[in-house]
């Protein structure tokens, strides 16, 4: 008797005055151990905003936020921010 386990596939979500942030279930953990919501949104607002990211529809943004240390990797499409990875970095 075949048994598949399955990944459970949680996501987070919440939506501001333009987008709506959706977070994979890879980073909803992270979300919840180190309280970092509010600091991923306002990076990946501020990228935007300051045009110094593609805004070409679905594509595969990474960005570094320098003053918490976090990579985070996302999908811009339309209103829609699905963040994908987060993970923190440290300089030598």
């Amino acid at each position: 008797m075949p048994i598949e386990f399955q990944q459970n596939k949680t996501t987070k979500s919440s939506v501001h005055d333009q987008y709506s942030f959706t977070f994979v279930s890879e980073t909803v953990s992270y979300l919840k151990t180190h309280d970092v919501e509010p600091v991923v949104e306002d990076a990946i607002l501020n990228a935007i905003e300051n045009g110094s990211i593609s805004r070409n529809p679905n594509d595969v943004i990474g960005i570094i936020d320098s003053t918490n240390n976090l990579f985070i990797k996302f999908e811009l499409s339309k209103e829609n921010i699905t963040v994908m990875i987060i993970e923190p970095y440290s300089v030598p």
